[in-house]
């Protein structure tokens, strides 16, 4: 897996994790402004590497009818996978336009969710959203009025010691035990919850998310069907 990186991540450096082994990658993050889409920026952000499947693209930006109108201009594009950047929720950034501070804004994110899926008809995932359970009923609320609904809630099961270890082999700068010891924290007391919530549901489904990239791939498609 090939997270996206700006200055890192552009399609000659996507081509070569592709061709030693990445079996998804992501481009550079690109703003969903529609002024900046036709800047020499971010035409190569987004650029299309031949051969290499799924087209993913992550955009980011703090107003939801841009954000949702740069989804449409990047599936006509031919993106087949968009991330929309939702960030952490450690601070570490402060940009009005950064992950973390639109999860200080749970409406805004709302209403992001709302003006991408109220005129979608396909499939679509939510990663990282919701973060408790007051934004899960907000979602379940919002997901009614819509006339659609969470068919699966994929739970990825790892031991703290494993994943502790996993962040820190990524190398980057703010990855240290102890940060990575404090969002496992936040997580406990803010996210956690949602396990029950949707066990209740009937919605939730556990994956080993132990071994390679390739066999805990297997094991979600496996659940997806």
């Amino acid at each position: 897996l090939l997270a996206p990186m700006a200055g890192i991540t552009d399609a000659p450096f996507r081509a070569l994790a592709w061709r030693f082994g990445a079996g998804y990658v992501v481009g550079e993050m690109v703003s969903s402004r529609e002024a900046l889409w036709h800047t020499p920026k971010s035409r190569l952000r987004r650029r299309r590497v031949d051969g290499i499947e799924p087209f993913a693209v992550q955009i980011a930006g703090a107003d939801p009818g841009d954000v949702a109108e740069s989804a449409v201009r990047h599936a006509e594009d031919g993106a087949q996978v968009i991330d929309i950047n939702f960030g952490c929720p450690v601070k570490k950034v402060c940009n009005k336009a950064a992950g973390s501070a639109l999860l200080k804004e749970p409406d805004l994110v709302l209403a992001i969710v709302r003006s991408r899926l109220q005129n979608h008809s396909g499939g679509w995932l939510l990663d990282g959203f919701p973060r408790n359970v007051a934004q899960a009923d907000a979602l379940a609320s919002l997901l009614e009025e819509l006339g659609q609904q969470i068919e699966l809630v994929v739970l990825m099961e790892l031991d703290d010691g494993v994943l502790v270890q996993r962040l820190l082999s990524r190398g980057r700068a703010d990855d240290n035990e102890e940060v990575i010891r404090h969002r496992l924290e936040v997580y406990r007391e803010q996210t956690e919850p949602l396990i029950a919530y949707y066990r209740e549901r009937g919605l939730i489904a556990p994956v080993e998310a132990a071994g390679t990239v390739e066999a805990i791939a297997e094991r979600i498609a496996a659940l997806l069907g």
